[in-house]
């Protein structure tokens, strides 16, 4: 899985942090929902007009899940779904 996020969004909690005059805190800036990388990556062949390889080795990577929780409930605010941006 990877997690994204639309730029209106990084602005829009920026904006707000410096609004609520908030220091010394730290927020994860990622949408509620991870899209899977398979369906990102067949997205973007698809954009680009190149063949996407099915059969390829694995992705090593580490399955880490991000919250984005603390921005939610210190701000308030609701991320746009991945959707919204990227049509999959």
């Amino acid at each position: 899985r990877i997690s994204l996020i639309h730029q209106e969004d990084v602005c829009a909690v920026a904006d707000l942090v410096i609004q609520k005059k908030i220091q010394n805190e730290i927020f994860n800036l990622v949408n509620d929902e991870p899209l899977l990388r398979r369906d990102l990556y067949r997205w973007a062949a698809q954009q680009y007009g190149v063949p996407i390889v099915e059969d390829g080795p694995p992705l090593r990577t580490a399955h880490r899940v991000i919250s984005n929780d603390h921005v939610k409930k210190e701000l308030g605010f609701r991320f746009r779904p991945a959707d919204e941006f990227i049509p999959i």
